[in-house]
């Protein structure tokens, strides 16, 4: 009676067992890319509405503005690792992304009227792929563009339409927030 494997059994399971990872390996990676893309748009929706309840419980002061991170997180509504990584200004990684805020008055009103956020991945293509950005109507902007970091685009006014179409920028294939 015979015990254990024989050489060329070893070989051929070995070598099973390293196709099984050749491929895997590619498609665990690109799920990786995938999933922080996703939570990186994910958390735009979330400081989104983070904003707009800032605002709404701050309606009957006199501060019925749009909040920094910070103000943000002291009312409880974001994590405070994300209102790090945005307070610090694309400095900070959250989930393989950098993030960034823009919070601006238009000068004949004495509160902010608009905030931009823009997100990257920190490495390209191992991190993510797609650059992000979102103004306080809710609409987010992609582009996919061999770079690492942000885009850096957020200005006042807010970057129209047009030149995010003209700089590669598409709009999210989701609906607006309600």
């Amino acid at each position: 009676m015979k015990n254990g494997f024989t050489f060329p059994e070893l070989l051929i399971v070995l070598a099973c067992i390293g196709l099984i990872a050749l491929i895997a390996v590619p498609v665990l990676a690109s799920m990786k890319l995938s999933a922080n893309e996703a939570l990186a748009t994910e958390n735009m929706r979330t400081y989104y509405k983070a904003q707009h309840t800032y605002r709404f419980i701050h309606l009957s002061s006199s501060e019925a503005n749009y909040g920094t991170a910070y103000q943000l997180l002291d009312e409880g509504l974001i994590e405070p690792e994300f209102a790090d990584a945005i307070n610090d200004n694309g400095s900070s990684v959250y989930y393989g992304y950098l993030y960034s805020e823009l919070i601006t008055t238009d000068p004949p009103y004495p509160y902010s009227t608009c905030f931009q956020l823009e997100s990257g991945p920190c490495v390209y293509n191992v991190d993510g792929k797609k650059q992000f950005y979102m103004t306080s109507d809710g609409v987010i902007f992609y582009r996919d563009i061999e770079c690492d970091g942000l885009a850096g685009i957020l200005e006042w006014p807010p970057v129209s339409f047009a030149t995010l179409q003209g700089c590669g920028y598409q709009m999210l294939p989701f609906p607006r927030f309600p």
